[in-house]
Formats: structure tokens, sequence, C-alpha cells
């Protein structure tokens, strides 16, 4: 707020004291520059329906958390949401509570879910392929395992690189189903391959 306090009533000087800004719906902070030299009088200001005393020291305190940083030597190469404001208890007690909260739930792969998922609904519909066709969850299943069984038999296996020269289509989600029990990363190929011929120098078996 920006006011003349050089007042004089008859030549007599008067100091002016703000008692209050008015009705604060939520949280207000205002600064002052009363020109007498003593710089910015910064006031914090909360609604008291909303925000009890030790909730408003809180906010205090990252404000002036908040006014170090800006102030500190190398303020201009840091970002503004890099700025932490919590307190390490307010952090601890974060963590706690985040800890406390943790939702529990049973580690399982991707071929362990489909499978359970094969179990419980095996004709409800796993893939949509773009051409329309659905695929079932057994279907799948089985298109995996049928594929597992030809890779194997063309010499797939640990530590080998298996191209798989697949479109986007139900066929390559069965590729990826197959690959996950093995820790397999399957490399599409875009270019130069064709089923049985790969011509990537990385690759030992393409189907």
């Amino acid at each position: 707020m920006s006011f003349d306090y050089d007042l004089e009533f008859a030549g007599h000087r008067a100091h002016a004291h703000n008692l209050t800004q008015g009705l604060v719906d939520d949280l207000s902070v205002t600064a002052y520059d009363r020109s007498d030299g003593r710089g910015l009088r910064i006031d914090l200001v909360g609604n008291p329906e909303l925000y009890r005393p030790e909730e408003l020291a809180a906010h205090h305190r990252r404000f002036l958390a908040l006014l170090r940083e800006f102030t500190a030597p190398n303020a201009q190469q840091r970002a503004v949401g890099l700025i932490d404001l919590a307190t390490e208890e307010e952090r601890a007690e974060l963590l706690a509570e985040s800890r406390a909260n943790r939702v529990k739930y049973h580690e399982s792969t991707l071929p362990e879910l489909v499978a359970a998922q094969v179990a419980r609904t095996p004709t409800a519909t796993a893939v949509l392929d773009r051409d329309g066709r659905a695929v079932t969850y057994r279907d799948l299943d089985l298109a995996s395992n049928r594929l597992a069984r030809l890779l194997i038999a063309e010499g797939a296996g640990p530590d080998r690189i298996v191209a798989l020269a697949a479109s986007r289509s139900a066929d390559m989600v069965a590729a990826l189903l197959w690959a996950r029990p093995y820790a397999a990363a399957p490399a599409r190929c875009r270019t130069g391959c064709r089923p049985g011929v790969c011509t990537r120098s990385s690759c030992t078996t393409c189907v």
C-alpha cells in the first residue's frame, strides 16, 4: 500500500498506525513502505475461521524462507519451482503419513496377471485389433505359447537376440507377452526384414 505517511496537523507531526486492512477472505500478504528509512513492512493476515494461529505461524516461516531464497547470492540462477519451503519437521511428517497410507499390493509379473485373467475370464476380449478382430484372453494366451514354442525351436534362448517382424496387431501383443517371462526386450524390425530373414547385423534369429 502506498500512502503519504508524512502527516502534520498545525505543525504537529503525526505517526500513522495501520490497525486493520479490512476483512480477509482467505490469506493476505500486504507490503507497506512508510518512507521513514525503516524499509518495507509486510503483514501476513489470515481468516481466523480458516487458519489456526500455528498454521499462520507456519505460513510466516515459509514466507520468510522464500524471501531469504530471493535475496541469496545465487538467486538469479535458481528456478522458483526448485525452492523448498517445507521444514524438516513437515517433510518428516509427510513421509510418515505417506508410508502409513501406502497401498499394499501383491507383486506379480505381467504373464502372471494375464494368466490369472485367462483363468477368470477366458472368453472376454483382451485385444481389439485395428481391423476390428476381437481376441479373447484364451486365444491371446494360446498365440503367445505357440510363438514361444516356435522361437525356442528356432534357437531362441538366454543371451540370444530375437527380432520380431510384426505390425501393430494382436500378434505384436502376443510377442510382448512371450518376451516378458524371459526378461527379453523385443525389437521391431522396420526395414529390410521379412519372416525368416533379418538383414540387421545385431539379429541372430528373426521370425
